[in-house]
């Protein structure tokens, strides 16, 4: 009775044993419930962060404004102009070199200043150019005047001096001493500072008359004026009307261009 008891627990727990370890439990319930419905969450994507704005480009320092050029015109283009214009212009357009000396077309030919600034369209700087050269002519006149002057007079006063060999003023020792002697060395100082005076006032004039540059303006100013003449030329070139007029022959025919200058 003890052994039967025990036997029969065993075979009544066997089965729910073996059906434990043969069906696993399904991971889902067999008749699921409808879950609660959630409220519905508005589909707002999260704010990504703001990207950041590349940095600028580093700026190179800017490299130091170049002295003005002095072109005459610029001929950017000038294919797109009539070839006349293109050959008056390279012939008649005004350059300054870096000495200041003025030219004319593309050959470089040599100009007067006072013909540049006729051309430049300034005759007032022309009649100041010749006046600055008279006056630069009369100083350079005064100098060589002022030491000839000089040197006539040295000469007069050393040609005056008394003869201390004379009968006067040997006839004696009181008449030398208080009179030769002193006279010849009045005339003889005189002589002296007449010659030094006017070589020293006449060189001092000649060279500040030959340095002296006569041109009213600076070859800065030379050459903002040819290229104020050029930009004019070039628009005024540009702006002659073409005249069209038809060219009959027999045969043939067509039309003719004229420009006139």
């Amino acid at each position: 009775m003890r052994l039967l008891l025990p036997a029969l627990l065993l075979l009544a727990a066997a089965p729910t044993y073996a059906a434990d370890i043969a069906l696993p439990l399904p991971t889902a319930p067999l008749d699921p419930q409808p879950a609660p419905a959630q409220p519905a969450q508005p589909s707002v994507a999260p704010a990504q962060p703001a990207a950041a704005a590349p940095p600028a480009p580093a700026q190179s320092a800017a490299p130091a404004a170049p002295e003005p050029q002095v072109e005459p015109v610029n001929l950017a283009g000038a294919t797109s102009v009539p070839h006349d214009v293109l050959v008056q212009f390279q012939a008649r357009y005004l350059a300054v070199d870096f000495d200041g000396h003025p030219t004319r077309g593309k050959a470089h030919e040599a100009l007067e200043e006072g013909a540049f600034f006729r051309e430049a369209g300034r005759p007032d700087l022309a009649d100041q150019l010749t006046d600055n050269q008279r006056t630069r002519k009369l100083i350079m006149g005064i100098a060589a005047g002022v030491a000839a002057v000089g040197v006539g007079a040295a000469v007069i006063e050393y040609q005056t001096r008394p003869d201390l060999n004379s009968q006067h003023c040997a006839s004696s020792a009181t008449v030398y001493n208080t009179e030769c002697v002193p006279d010849a060395d009045r005339h003889g100082a005189m002589a002296a500072g007449f010659l030094t005076g006017g070589i020293v006032i006449g060189a001092v004039l000649g060279i500040g008359a030959y340095r002296w540059d006569p041109t009213p303006v600076t070859p800065l100013e030379a050459k903002d004026l040819a290229n104020a003449h050029n930009t004019l030329l070039w628009r005024t070139l540009r702006a002659q009307p073409v005249s069209v007029a038809p060219w009959v022959a027999p045969g043939s025919g067509g039309l003719v261009l004229a420009r006139k200058f």
